[in-house]
């Protein structure tokens, strides 16, 4: 954890007078969703005013007070983790927990992962970084508050920025696939997680080549190995033990593995028996065929395998250990 930075609680123990009677609900869909007081738990929209005059004080501030703070269960450490916008109720305790109150049903939690946030400057958004966005999508992307009702009943989400790309269209991809709107964005004070540039362009399967492929398992003798898109936080060196520690452009996690492969876009010339072939695990009939959006290709695992069967070459598949037909255009392999 990066040390949910000392809040000065002194500062925040502006104790709320009072809050809002709503019901409780948990949000248990594999994603993001859910509001606290209405939406829908599939990772729709929810939790908007519905009361005459719930107006927001501080659109800038995503209508947060200066002195709320999120809370959740845990740190993070791939995925995302729920957050609930509170007030604080007490000073640390020998263990760094502090009370607080949710400003959504008005419990109290007693809890040691807690973050103070703001809306994310420009420079602050890289990739690597860790930011809190409210759990309301509009448009099939996450969007901020439009009132304090529903800023403050309405579960938030901490995960990771993961591509950028998108930023001049408004929108980044954070971990788990999902894209958030830029003004929706807020930054996690504190956060040392490792910002990361990439220097080469996307190509047409939404891929760069400083991209890395990372595993748990070598190159498979048999059958195949999954693998996932990343970058290196530090390469893999003598140094340490031929390791490197990549971010998963996925999920992203942090790890150490000494199974990263460079890897490039197939060619003709690369399709022979024998050879080792990178695909997106994602079919279209019965042919594993290559992603067509960034999403799908940052969220989506790889698989690589020895070609078994290069015969219908000529139609653009090959066969893959296991039986696996393959799509030549848009297949990847190992870079030298």
């Amino acid at each position: 954890m990066f040390n949910v930075h000392k809040l000065n609680v002194v500062a925040v123990l502006l104790l709320a007078s009072g809050g809002c009677k709503v019901q409780t609900g948990i949000n248990s869909g594999a994603g993001p969703g859910g509001a606290i007081s209405g939406g829908d738990s599939s990772g729709g929209g929810g939790g908007e005013a519905s009361a005459a005059g719930d107006t927001c004080a501080d659109p800038q501030n995503h209508c947060l007070e200066p002195d709320d703070v999120m809370i959740g269960e845990s740190d993070f450490t791939q995925g995302y983790i729920n957050v609930n916008a509170a007030k604080a109720q007490s000073q640390p305790n020998s263990n760094g927990e502090v009370t607080f109150m949710k400003l959504g049903d008005g419990a109290n939690q007693t809890t040691k992962y807690f973050w103070k946030t703001h809306p994310m400057t420009d420079d602050e958004i890289k990739v690597g970084a860790l930011m809190i966005a409210l759990d309301f999508q509009d448009g099939g992307m996450y969007r901020g508050p439009k009132s304090r009702q529903q800023a403050t009943t309405t579960n938030w989400f901490l995960a990771r920025i993961v591509n950028v790309d998108g930023l001049a269209q408004g929108e980044v991809q954070v971990s788990g696939g999902y894209k958030v709107s830029r003004e929706a964005l807020r930054a996690v004070e504190g956060d040392t997680s490792p910002r990361l540039t990439t220097t080469g362009p996307e190509d047409k399967f939404y891929v760069k080549p400083d991209y890395w492929l990372v595993s748990t398992s070598k190159l498979p003798e048999s059958g195949y190995i999954s693998a996932d898109l990343a970058l290196p936080v530090k390469a893999p060196s003598p140094q340490t033990g031929g390791e490197g520690q990549f971010l998963k452009l996925g999920s992203g996690e942090l790890v150490w593995t000494k199974y990263a492969w460079r890897q490039r876009l197939a060619t003709p010339a690369d399709m022979k028996v024998g050879s080792f072939v990178i695909a997106l695990d994602f079919q279209e009939g019965s042919v594993y065929t290559p992603p067509t959006s960034r999403e799908k290709a940052l969220n989506t695992n790889w698989f690589i395998a020895k070609i078994t069967d290069a015969g219908q070459a000529y139609k653009g598949v090959v066969t893959l250990a296991g039986q696996y037909p393959t799509k030549i255009d848009g297949a990847r392999v190992i870079a030298k």
